[in-house]
This record gives C-alpha cells, sequence and structure tokens, in this order.
C-alpha cells in the first residue's frame, strides 16, 4: 500500500509520460491500471502502445479504439478527437487508483458508454476526495476536449502540472 504523497508522485509521473508523447503527437489511447506496470525501483511504466497513434497535421483522428471505461466522449461519438483523450483516460484512471471502480461504472457497457457521454459523473462519499482532487478529475473529465485540463487550448500539460493537487510532489 502506497501512501498519498507516493499516491500523488505516482499520479505525476504519468502526467509527465502524457507530456513526452503528447510532445511527439502521439495520442496513446489506453491508458487503464493494466497498462501501467512498476519497475524494480518503483518507477512506473506504461505498456502496450497498440493503440498509440502519430496524430495526422490536423491533430484529429477518427479510429474507435480503446477500452470502453476509459473512452472520451468524443471517441464514443466518433466525431474525431486527438490527444484530449489520455486526459480523459488519465480523469479516469486517477478515479479507479482512488476510489477503486471507474466513475462510469454500469451493468451494460451501452449504461456506461451513455453515461460518459451525458457527463454523469459523480464522486464516491467513501473515500472523500480533497476539494483539490475533485478540481484535478473534473477537469480531466471535462465534456469538451477543447476546455478539458491538459489540452492544448487549456496550456497542455503543464496546467496539469502545475494544478494545486500536485504542489509539493517533485
Amino acid at each position: 500500500v502506497r501512501d498519498a504523497r507516493s499516491h500523488r508522485a505516482d499520479q505525476r509521473s504519468l502526467t509527465t509520460h502524457r507530456r513526452y508523447l503528447h510532445a511527439l503527437h502521439v495520442a496513446y489511447r489506453d491508458l487503464k491500471p493494466a497498462n501501467v506496470l512498476v519497475d524494480c525501483k518503483g518507477h512506473l511504466r506504461v505498456a502496450d502502445f497498440g493503440f498509440a497513434r502519430r496524430l495526422p497535421e490536423s491533430g484529429t483522428t477518427y479510429t474507435m479504439c480503446g477500452t470502453p471505461d476509459y473512452m472520451a466522449p468524443e471517441i464514443l461519438r466518433n466525431r474525431g478527437h486527438g490527444l484530449g483523450v489520455d486526459w480523459w483516460a488519465f480523469g479516469v484512471v486517477l478515479v479507479q487508483l482512488r476510489a477503486g471502480y471507474c466513475p462510469f461504472v454500469a451493468r451494460t457497457e451501452d449504461e456506461t458508454c451513455y453515461k460518459i457521454t451525458s457527463g454523469a459523473l459523480k464522486f464516491p462519499a467513501d473515500p472523500a476526495f480533497s476539494p483539490d482532487e475533485e478540481a484535478l478529475v473534473c477537469g480531466l473529465l471535462h465534456g469538451a476536449p477543447a476546455a478539458r485540463l491538459g489540452s492544448s487550448t487549456n496550456l497542455g500539460p503543464a496546467a496539469v502540472l502545475a494544478h494545486p493537487y500536485f504542489e509539493g510532489v517533485g
């Protein structure tokens, strides 16, 4: 079991991973706990780049791929997506690692997709999320890709790394 500071450091590590890939114009598109490994020194490593794609000059791709619980609304609507889908998945992973389940969990895949596209985000009462943690997750799970925390129109990865939730984590 890792303490809260280590947990935040792990999340920051995943953020710097997003920053690196996005600087190369690569959308990972399959961030989930099963694809995050811990090496012998305790550092996080991301595996399975099967859905990763270097984006075309337009910055938009239309491939429907990923794991439904972690898919951003724009993928499910099949209207084209860019790097913002990785920030969405990161928000889902943060909730899952903290609460023990995905924030849009449902009995069926169709219900999960409906919850994602309708923006039905509810935080669990236990464990309670801190105000900074809730603000970070809400920013990452913003339904509008251009307004999503981490999107290039929203200062990119620097905005995520500068979020008060990561204060004091180096």
